[in-house]
């Protein structure tokens, strides 16, 4: 089985919730998608706060977040391989 959504386009970006079998793949077992300038994310939360939050981002085009991506402001990113960032926004 595969994760199936749609966008709607007056939206940066959705929350998925995750099956229980994928539910280790994330802290928060959820995962955030956003599509722009035709560039699927994929951020799966690591940690998430009040004051900020930190986790990988799967870059379909290996293409780094911006601010507001997920609806935070971004404060730094590092490159671990091709497609894949270990953001922390604020």
């Amino acid at each position: 089985n595969t994760l199936q959504f749609h966008l709607d386009s007056t939206k940066q970006f959705k929350y998925i919730s995750l099956p229980a079998k994928y539910k280790n793949a994330t802290t928060t077992k959820q995962i955030a998608v956003s599509e722009n300038n035709n560039n699927l994310m994929v951020y799966f939360y690591m940690y998430r706060s009040l004051i900020g939050q930190e986790g990988y981002i799967y870059s379909a085009r290996d293409i780094p977040p911006k601010d507001g991506e997920f609806g935070w402001d971004y404060v730094s990113e590092k490159k671990l391989g091709k497609n894949w960032y270990w953001v922390v926004f604020d």
